[in-house]
C-alpha cells in the first residue's frame, strides 16, 4: 500500500513547482491566521462543537455550490471511504479540538502551538510517502522549532500540562495528518472535488457535538455569527481548498514549513483586533520562525525522485 502511495506522489512531483502553488500558500496563511483569531473571538458565545458544526456547514454550502456551478464531477464512490477518513482526522477531530482549547489560550500561542504540526508532517510524509528532506532542510525545521521553544519561554500564562494544550496538541497532530493522508487522492482527483467530500463528511461527524447548536444561534450576536460566515467561506472552504491545491504541487513536507509563517500573522492580527500582545520573547521567537522558513527556501530546489521512487526535496 505505502508503495503505491509513494509512486503515485512520485509523479506528481517530478515537477517543477509552479508560482500558482505559492499563490496559494499565500492565500492559506493569511486566511488560517485570521481564522484563529476568529475562533478566540467566537468561543465566547458558541460551544466548540456548534462553532465547527456552524463553520464547515456553512463551507460545506459553499462548496456544494462551487461543484454545482462548475459542473464538477463527484469522485468515485469507492473513493468516498477514505475521504471521509481524511474529513474525519483533518475536519472535525482538528477543528473540535481546536475549539475547545481555544477557551483558555490566547489566539498568538494558540497558532504557535498548533504550528509544530509542520515538523508532524515532515515525519508523516517520510513515513507515508517515503519522501526525503535533505539535512538542510531539517535544520530549518530545527531553526523553527526553535522559535516555537522561545514563545513557550515567553507566554508564562500557558501550562504545557493543562488540558488546554493538549487539545492543541492533539489538534497539531490531526492537522499534519490531514495533509499527509490527502495527498494520494490529490493525484487522481482536483484540490475542490477531494476537499468538497472530505468537508461534507467531517461535517456530519460534528453533528453529534452541536446537539445545542439552534440555542446557542439564538442567544449569540449578530456580531459573532457573522464572524462564523466568515470563518465557513474564507479559512473554511475557500483555504481548505487553496491548500490542497498547492499540496498537489508541492511535497507535503515543503508545503508544510510555509505554516510557521501563521503565528506571526496571527499575532498581528490578534494585537489589532483583541488586543493581544505576547511578550518580547515570544516575538523574537516569531523572527526566528521566519527565519528558518527563509534557510528552508534559500537552500531548496525543485523536487526530484529518489534512488528507490519517492519524492525528494533538496532544501
Amino acid at each position: 500500500m505505502v508503495d503505491k502511495i509513494t509512486k503515485l506522489v512520485s509523479r506528481s512531483t517530478r515537477r517543477v513547482a509552479p508560482g500558482s502553488a505559492y499563490l496559494a500558500v499565500i492565500v492559506t496563511v493569511v486566511f488560517w491566521s485570521s481564522a484563529f483569531v476568529g475562533i478566540r473571538a467566537t468561543v465566547v458565545y458558541l460551544s466548540p462543537g456548534s462553532l465547527a458544526f456552524l463553520r464547515f456547514a456553512i463551507a460545506s454550502a459553499v462548496l456544494a455550490g462551487i461543484v454545482a456551478a462548475t459542473r464538477t464531477a463527484l469522485p468515485r464512490l469507492r473513493d468516498w471511504a477514505g475521504l471521509a477518513f481524511v474529513g474525519l482526522v483533518g475536519i472535525t477531530i482538528y477543528n473540535i479540538t481546536l475549539n475547545h482549547g481555544s477557551q483558555f489560550i490566547d489566539a498568538g500561542t494558540m497558532s504557535f502551538v498548533i504550528n509544530t504540526g509542520p515538523i508532524l508532517t515532515a515525519v508523516w510524509a517520510r513515513l507515508l510517502l517515503n519522501e526525503i528532506v535533505s539535512r538542510a532542510g531539517y535544520f530549518s525545521f530545527a531553526v523553527c522549532f526553535a522559535g516555537i521553544v522561545l514563545i513557550f519561554s515567553g507566554e508564562t500564562s500557558l501550562s504545557l500540562v493543562h488540558p488546554a494544550a493538549l487539545f492543541v496538541a492533539v489538534a497539531a497532530i490531526a492537522g499534519s495528518l490531514y495533509f499527509v493522508i490527502q495527498k494520494p487522492f490529490l493525484n487522481r482527483y482536483s484540490s475542490v472535488q477531494v476537499v468538497s467530500v472530505a468537508v461534507w463528511c467531517g461535517t456530519l461527524f460534528m453533528v453529534p457535538f452541536a446537539q445545542d447548536v439552534i440555542g446557542e444561534v439564538k442567544a449569540a450576536p449578530i456580531q459573532t455569527l457573522w464572524i462564523v460566515v466568515y470563518l465557513g467561506v474564507f479559512p473554511g472552504a475557500l483555504a481548505l481548498t487553496s491548500w490542497s491545491y498547492a499540496l498537489s504541487r508541492l511535497s507535503a513536507s515543503h508545503a508544510a514549513i510555509f505554516l510557521y509563517c501563521i503565528p506571526p500573522a496571527t499575532i498581528l492580527l490578534a494585537w489589532l483586533t483583541l488586543g493581544e500582545l505576547p511578550e518580547i520573547t515570544s516575538i523574537l521567537g516569531g523572527f526566528v520562525v521566519l527565519a528558518g522558513v527563509a534557510l528552508f527556501q534559500f537552500y531548496s530546489r525543485a523536487p526530484s525522485v529518489s534512488v528507490n521512487g519517492g519524492a525528494h526535496d533538496l532544501p
